[in-house]
């Protein structure tokens, strides 16, 4: 499962998006713009996005090994209901992955509760999984933002949890900044991974509303391995301290 930084990045904007694939979701500013006020008689939202991450990491690790990935996603959502598709390819080496999703999302004061299930094509190692995810994020004063939950695979019969602690600060109508810290926890989900304490990732991420429709991004972080045992655990050898950035584009309508 691909986690964007997570983003995923990073709360309301960022942890609540996709918990299964790889786009950071680059933050939309409604209160200068809002389509679905401009646009009352089409209550259906629709958004495409691409990126391009100089590493493909999730639940810490460098899938990859040092190579880049190159994605793009489609969704439409109605009244809290989400479907989506990301399709996902290395530039650098012969990688291709899909994931199909379905996500509810309900909001009750100042919390947020998401659960999805989504199905992953690994389409290069010939193999698929199925994952559920569940989520609950908590907006705090000063814009900070709590989330936390995890995803169960049906391939490993196990789970990953994480939180994430991130806060907006917006400059501008225009302009957004993001630092995020983000804690992993693996319950074998990663089969042949350490269980416990997984990984602490820290980034900043940067975002600007071209309009009401149109957004761009771009984000850095890096990656802190936990108690990564790559001489005892196979998939611990990918899990190790790195730094890594990526660029993304949004359009909604």
């Amino acid at each position: 499962m691909k986690r964007l930084l997570a983003t995923a990045f990073l709360c309301t904007n960022i942890c609540f998006a996709q918990h299964h694939h790889n786009i950071q979701p680059v933050p939309q500013h409604h209160s200068a713009h809002d389509p679905a006020i401009e646009h009352p008689e089409f209550p259906i939202e629709l958004s495409l996005a691409g990126a391009w991450e100089s590493h493909y990491v999730s639940e810490g690790r460098d899938n990859l090994d040092d190579d880049s990935l190159a994605s793009v996603e489609a969704t439409a959502g109605y009244e809290g209901i989400t479907v989506g598709a990301w399709a996902a390819e290395s530039p650098d080496q012969d990688y291709r992955e899909y994931n199909y999703w379905l996500e509810y999302n309900y909001e009750w004061q100042a919390f947020t509760f998401t659960a999805a299930y989504t199905y992953l094509d690994f389409h290069t190692d010939d193999a698929d999984d199925k994952e559920i995810s569940f989520y609950i994020g908590y907006a705090m004063p000063y814009t900070l933002q709590l989330e936390i939950g995890g995803y169960y695979s049906d391939e490993n019969s196990g789970t990953f949890y994480e939180a994430t602690l991130s806060a907006e600060i917006e400059f501008t109508d225009e302009w957004a900044l993001t630092p995020f810290a983000n804690l992993g926890y693996n319950d074998d989900y990663i089969a042949e991974g350490h269980n416990g304490l997984n990984h602490l990732t820290l980034g900043l991420e940067l975002n600007y509303a071209i309009n009401q429709q149109i957004s761009i991004g771009a984000y850095v972080a890096h990656n802190i391995a936990i108690d990564s045992e790559s001489k005892k655990y196979a998939d611990d050898d990918l899990l190790d301290d790195f730094t890594y950035y990526g660029i993304s584009a949004s359009l909604s309508f």
